[in-house]
């Protein structure tokens, strides 16, 4: 009987918060029912702060909750790090690959007061911008892109030329410009024999995104190595210090190892929103490690 109310006791706290089996919950009532004893025991473990005090199973029930919310986020993890695989295979099959110019790459016809611009076979992405001379001059420029893509090369299976149609606000007429957007001289093709080239340049942003980032790192790790005395704090720094490692990381997914784009609104978004979804992921990740260590601290 005795060695039975020690058995009883070592389960009391588990059968008070209803982690044990039925089969359990059977034996320990009808234990309960004939020993005044283990009853008396088990009022006083339904006592609000009671049987963390009196049992060291405590620290067990805590740890066996946060084991159900590790199931959890073990799931959130998989489905974070799945979602930023796809986005980033997105990043790279989409990006554009912009196609120096050559004869039949892009030709152009009046129609009307517009003109028509027709696109090689190879084109599978373009856009224009029209604008007046800004020198005042009675005309319009408009500056026409095309590229194409590893996604529409290898799994589109669009056929057919592109083409648009350009109609400018007034009845001027319009010198049309290919922009090659790879370093070469830009060319008039339709409007213009004696048009002078010029090259556009790629937006430089991304580099001043990269050195925040990377300063932010550095700054998290000073803060980091100053606060080894202040365990919670040192948590607190150590998770933020993740969103510049997924940063920098989303650009060199995005981007690669270059600070410049001529696709900038395009590659700054894919690069934010795909390091949110790895800061999510790196979060999940470093909690789990967390809660390994703790167990680790227990089973020693």
């Amino acid at each position: 009987m005795r060695n039975e109310c020690n058995i009883i006791r070592d389960i009391l706290p588990l059968y008070t918060e209803n982690m044990v089996s039925p089969d359990t919950v059977s034996y320990v009532e009808q234990h309960l029912e004939s020993c005044e004893t283990c009853r008396r025991e088990y009022e006083q473990a339904k006592e609000p702060g009671r049987a963390e005090e009196k049992t060291d199973a405590a620290p067990l029930l805590k740890l066996r909750k946060r084991m159900a919310a590790k199931k959890i986020q073990t799931v959130l993890l998989t489905a974070v790090f799945v979602a930023a695989l796809l986005v980033s295979a997105f990043a790279v099959l989409d990006a554009p690959i912009y196609l120096p110019y050559s004869e039949g790459l892009v030709k152009a016809e009046p129609i009307g007061e517009g003109l028509r611009i027709t696109f090689g076979e190879e084109v599978t992405e373009c856009d224009y911008t029209i604008y007046p001379d800004p020198e005042g001059g009675s005309f319009y420029y408009c500056d026409v892109q095309a590229w194409t893509s590893l996604w529409d090369r290898w799994l589109s299976d669009s056929s057919g030329k592109l083409s648009c149609m350009v109609s400018p606000s007034e009845p001027y007429p319009v010198k049309a410009v290919y922009v090659p957007n790879d370093g070469s001289e830009t060319v008039c093709f339709y409007g213009d024999t004696d048009y002078e080239g010029s090259i556009v340049l790629p937006r430089l942003s991304l580099g001043y995104y990269l050195f925040l980032a990377m300063a932010a790192l550095a700054g998290t790790a000073v803060v980091w190595l100053l606060t080894k005395k202040n365990a919670g704090l040192r948590v607190w720094v150590e998770r933020v210090g993740l969103y510049p490692v997924a940063y920098l990381v989303s650009h060199c997914i995005v981007s690669g190892f270059g600070t410049t784009s001529y696709s900038l609104p395009r590659d700054f978004f894919l690069i934010v929103f795909l390091s949110l979804l790895l800061y999510g992921g790196l979060l999940l990740a470093y909690g789990i490690w967390r809660l390994r260590q703790e167990m680790k601290e227990i089973n020693q």
